[in-house]
């Protein structure tokens, strides 16, 4: 259902559950969304996409560590970027994190997930004519770039 949504508005109940879920691990949580952005977007993949992309950054950042979530935008597609300083994807990773070859990690506290998260998240801002994209660090930290169509 592609329509134009204020991506502050659609995200706003996932961050604040996802920051309640970081301040329990001790994690600094900053939501800098430009709450004037609009997207073409599906409100319920995108908050799917959204809840699984900041679950993996509590799960790979250490407590005292610090999450963000902002926005850019330019003339046709806006741009969610979600950024920790948690422990990065291992180098040997990073070409097959999007597909189903990746094999399940463990979380700064032991948490396990069962490597789909990432196959369907690119699948569903896909399914929304955008793109999706990381930039990682080992044991520096990781950015995941959420693309969508202007509204």
């Amino acid at each position: 259902k592609l329509k134009a949504n204020n991506i502050a508005e659609v995200l706003a109940s996932t961050i604040n559950t996802q920051h309640a879920i970081a301040s329990q691990k001790d994690i600094r949580f900053e939501n800098n969304i430009d709450k004037r952005l609009m997207a073409t977007c599906d409100e319920d993949m995108l908050q799917l996409v959204v809840r699984n992309l900041l679950n993996n950054a509590i799960k790979f950042t250490p407590s005292f560590g610090k999450i963000s979530i902002s926005t850019t935008s330019d003339i046709d597609k806006i741009i969610i970027g979600i950024t920790d300083d948690g422990k990065g994807i291992p180098l040997e990773q990073q070409h097959e994190i999007f597909s189903l070859k990746i094999r399940s990690t463990y979380g700064t506290n032991n948490e396990k997930g069962i490597g789909l998260g990432l196959v369907l998240c690119k699948e569903y801002i896909e399914l929304q004519n955008g793109s999706i994209r990381f930039e990682s660090q080992p044991d520096a930290g990781t950015t995941f770039f959420i693309s969508l169509p202007t509204a």
